[in-house]
């Protein structure tokens, strides 16, 4: 079973957990890595198995709500069942709040289509469940999924809330937020804002 270890304890795992994040992660959806390290804005977790290196977490949480912002396992660990497991164990970890990603839509036509849609299938598998609105930015479209309960488009911007302050909009079938700083890229001031955002994507697909 996969372990997790705080980063911000094991100060040794970082320039693994770097090299990851920037292979796993284009650039225009990194945020610096001072603030992924930051515990005052992510809790940053390495993933290890009998003291091997596999792959790292970033979660942000709050009283009511968790959300799993970056996640990715090793090249040369992937599909071989320890991205499932991972999840499993992370799932643990942030027990007591529902959790939610958000996930490159995947009606959205084009190249990567069927990744996408492997990449929902990968967590309804895991008890993720649709929560029926999209946000969108930069001209691309994410659907929100959720683990351990419903949750709204509000509930997402109150999350994000106190950092950000994305507006909602309305429309006749979907919710999109619209945002003119990135929550994730605006972390205290410390990022860029007007970023494309981050997703647990594929990288660590059983």
């Amino acid at each position: 079973m996969p372990e997790l270890i705080a980063a911000a304890g094991s100060p040794r795992l970082l320039p693994a957990i770097q090299a990851l994040y920037e292979e796993a992660f284009p650039e225009r959806e990194r945020i610096p890595f001072g603030v992924l390290s930051d515990p005052g804005c992510f809790e940053l977790l390495a993933i290890t198995e009998k003291g091997v290196f596999l792959g790292f977490a970033a979660c942000r949480r709050k009283a009511s709500l968790s959300s799993l912002v970056y996640f990715a396992i090793l090249p040369e660990k992937r599909s071989q069942g320890i991205g499932g497991a991972a999840l499993e164990r992370l799932l643990e970890h942030l027990a007591g709040t529902p959790v939610f990603i958000d996930i490159e839509d995947p009606e959205t036509a084009g190249d990567g289509q069927a990744l996408r849609g492997r990449r929902m299938r990968f967590y309804e598998r895991h008890g993720f469940s649709d929560m029926g609105f999209t946000e969108s930015w930069q001209g691309v479209r994410y659907r929100i999924l959720s683990r351990g309960g419903r949750i709204s488009a509000q509930d997402v911007q109150r999350f994000w809330g106190a950092i950000a302050r994305p507006q909602v909009i309305f429309n006749s079938a979907r919710t999109h937020r619209s945002r003119g700083a990135n929550p994730r890229r605006a972390l205290q001031g410390k990022a860029t804002a007007g970023s494309q955002p981050s997703e647990a994507r594929a990288f660590w697909l059983e």
